[in-house]
């Protein structure tokens, strides 16, 4: 998972909190046990991959009341961790392959999650316009360009910071995907 991937690039391998969100009933369970998550979505526990670690249903959860969560994640981490913000919005939405083709783009049921993260990150620098933030988005390699655009355009990323790679690379897998960093 991308998860384990950071851990091994953190000096010592020690994460000191991370949130998940997943939203598919049928993979929440697989996720929890891949990364040994606590199973309530309303309280912190500790996972293999940090001390403190949070597993919520819903993404737009770190931004309701008052961001509650995000200030808790705050409080756990002080004021100079850095934070790594991975997303990845499903993308039936996003391509020409979906159901309607892309015209739902961003605002489609599928996509629309994309549109927390902008949020996220303000909420962030608001508390913190010090803090040092890293990004690693990834969605489906045939974004149209309007949303890839639009995608770029919200999180203050030029274009030379999006790429497609194939997951043939790490995977078995042979699929494009767009990576926003």
């Amino acid at each position: 998972s991308t998860a384990h991937t950071i851990q091994k690039g953190i000096p010592g391998g020690h994460m000191i909190a991370l949130i998940g969100a997943e939203k598919e009933e049928r993979i929440r369970p697989i996720v929890q046990e891949h990364i040994g998550y606590n199973a309530s979505a309303s309280h912190w526990g500790s996972s293999r991959l940090a001390k403190n670690s949070r597993y919520i249903k819903d993404v737009w959860d770190l931004v309701r009341n008052g961001a509650f969560i995000l200030l808790q994640l705050f409080a756990i981490i002080g004021k100079e961790t850095p934070i790594i913000l991975v997303a990845g919005s499903p993308c039936q939405d996003l391509t020409s392959y979906g159901v309607y083709r892309g015209f739902l783009g961003i605002c489609g049921q599928a996509s629309m999650n994309f549109n927390v993260i902008p949020l996220i990150l303000s909420i962030i620098q608001g508390c913190n316009a010090n803090r040092r933030i890293f990004i690693c988005f990834e969605n489906a390699g045939s974004t149209k360009q309007i949303f890839k655009e639009y995608m770029l355009r919200t999180v203050g990323v030029q274009v030379e910071g999006s790429k497609v790679i194939n997951s043939k690379k790490w995977t078995q897998v042979s699929r494009n995907r767009l990576f926003i960093t």
